[in-house]
């Protein structure tokens, strides 16, 4: 008998990530493909930038809260424990 879980099913990630329609990317420690999602709100950002709202300090700190707390419960921590950092040589 074996166990399934939600991340054994990886084609429905997968959908997330075009690039994987036709390429096996492996090298995800320095660059890596961005997902739909992120494409998405990185639009939104440069949308809103662009001809919306231009100070948006506030939001982008509320957004970082929002990320470390959904972390947090990710890997069962808490809050203060999580930090954001450029990347991972930092």
């Amino acid at each position: 008998m074996s166990i399934q879980t939600p991340f054994m099913n990886l084609s429905r990630y997968r959908e997330f990530f075009p690039i994987t329609q036709n390429t096996v990317y492996l090298n995800h420690a320095a660059i890596s493909p961005l997902s739909l999602q992120v494409t998405d709100a990185i639009q939104l950002h440069l949308e809103n930038r662009s001809s919306g709202r231009i100070d948006v300090y506030e939001d982008i700190l509320a957004a970082k809260d929002r990320l470390k707390t959904n972390i947090a419960q990710l890997i069962g921590c808490q809050t203060q424990q999580v930090a954001i950092i450029s990347n991972t040589s930092e």
